[in-house]
């Protein structure tokens, strides 16, 4: 049990002399498949709590099943949120481009530069923006 050993000292492999694991703050997450007995072993070994089903860490979800794009519609909606959330009225059409431009590109950013986003998601994000874009009313000349 040299593990249990670096455990106690807080000197754990691939940690650096200054850096402590924060016990109380870490959480655990065992697959169905592993015993009851194997799980109280490391859990008492590590001193964290188990966790039953984790939904998100750093605003990514940890589990993926079969409806990805329902994993990653979140970012649709905040997509969504924060177009509505601005009067269509007060702007022009450039600074519509402009505010479109700075929404669609930063919101999703984080999170395609860690996962592959499914086409739905990406065909959702390009709805909300068309909808937003034709939604207002042309200033009329003359």
């Amino acid at each position: 049990m040299a593990l249990l050993g670096e455990q106690r000292s807080g000197n754990i492999k691939g940690v650096r002399a200054r850096q402590k694991i924060n016990y109380d703050k870490s959480l655990i997450y065992f697959s169905p498949n592993t015993k009851q007995e194997d799980r109280r072993l490391i859990r008492e070994v590590f001193n964290v709590y188990e966790k039953d089903n984790p939904s998100v860490y750093l605003g990514l979800p940890l589990l993926v099943r079969r409806s990805k794009i329902g994993a990653f519609r979140f970012i649709r909606d905040k997509v969504d949120k924060r177009i509505n959330g601005l009067t269509k009225n007060i702007l022009s059409f450039a600074g519509r481009e402009v505010f479109l431009k700075l929404v669609t590109q930063a919101l999703p950013t984080y999170v395609m530069s860690c996962c592959l986003l499914p086409d739905g998601v990406i065909e959702g994000i390009m709805t909300c923006i068309r909808a937003y874009w034709w939604s207002g009313k042309r200033a009329s000349r003359g």
